[in-house]
């Protein structure tokens, strides 16, 4: 993690948890992949049943994915921002 990758996680991490997981994964990743996956099928595939439930399943199934994926992507960036502190914190003991 760069100095500055750590300064925005910061930020980020003071807006909370709860608004990341929501805006990130479930907003983000989940309604796009939703989206986009329920228009793939549509364009490129010939799938059975209207396009009206199969977008109602994908509404379904990806946010609750996108669920898991913010708490990952939170703690994934969590632990890279403890270690670059961790760092950090040595780098400047030894330098005084």
């Amino acid at each position: 993690m760069t100095e500055r990758e750590a300064s925005a996680w910061s930020a980020v991490k003071a807006r909370g948890r709860q608004r990341y997981i929501l805006m990130t994964g479930i907003l983000g990743w989940g309604l796009l992949m939703a989206f986009g996956v329920t228009l793939v099928t549509e364009l490129f595939t010939d799938p059975p049943g209207p396009l009206w439930g199969r977008l109602a399943l994908a509404l379904a199934i990806y946010p609750f994915g996108g669920f898991w994926f913010g708490q990952r992507m939170w703690s994934d960036n969590e632990r890279r921002y403890v270690e670059w502190r961790g760092r950090w914190k040595s780098d400047s003991a030894s330098d005084g």
